[in-house]
């Protein structure tokens, strides 16, 4: 039976500006690339519901001993519609390529609030895309 084993362990983001940007890391998802790199992926925003979400990366390389902030992840535009991105999870391939699936909105004069007033449930729109890096997480299809 294979065992999880605790590689690393401290903070994988923090905000470069505090006293001047509102700007959190929520919902991260880590992974082990085959390279030895360990990439966590999260959702950057003011925010949980704000819309200007973004995908940050931030990596911890083989020896070394703090995690990089490398920032966030820019998708190529399939049209000329703004998105906020909500969430990413990741999956490592065979080939060493990893697929995001991304959960995302369309950025519109009435996305917020972003859940129906009067039931609590969310108003709905959110759409999945899917993304894949072949170099470890540097460039995105």
């Amino acid at each position: 039976m294979k065992r999880l084993l605790l590689q690393d362990e401290g903070v994988i983001f923090v905000n470069p500006s505090p006293g001047y940007d509102a700007l959190s890391a929520i919902y991260p998802y880590v992974i082990a690339h085959p390279n030895g790199d360990i990439l966590a992926f999260y959702r950057l925003g003011q925010g949980m519901y704000s819309t200007d979400g973004t995908i940050g990366v931030s990596r911890l390389s083989p020896g070394e001993n703090k995690w990089v902030a490398e920032g966030s992840i820019h998708f190529p535009k399939d049209s000329s519609t703004s998105y906020s991105y909500v969430l990413a999870v990741p999956s490592v391939h065979g080939d060493g390529s990893i697929v995001l699936t991304i959960t995302r909105f369309a950025v519109t004069p009435d996305c917020n609030p972003r859940f129906n007033e009067q039931t609590g449930g969310l108003k709905g729109g959110d759409e999945q895309v899917v993304s894949i890096s072949r170099d470890v997480g540097k460039t995105w299809s």
